[in-house]
């Protein structure tokens, strides 16, 4: 499902993410959810979160 378009990495908030092929989340993982709620595709899962949030919009925290 990943389309390759790095909002995870700059979301980011300890820049625990990696691009490679596709995006590597590291040991370091806060589990802050940005990566997960933000993904435009769902590519990023996690069986341990039931709900992700959405409380703001992504260009509000990326600041585009």
């Amino acid at each position: 499902k990943c389309t390759k378009c790095k909002i995870c990495v700059m979301l980011c908030p300890i820049s625990n993410i990696e691009m490679k092929e596709f995006p590597v989340i590291g040991k370091e993982c806060t589990i802050c959810m940005r990566c997960i709620s933000f993904c435009p595709t769902g590519a990023i899962y996690n069986p341990r979160i039931k709900k992700p949030y959405r409380a703001v919009k992504v260009n509000e925290i990326l600041k585009i």
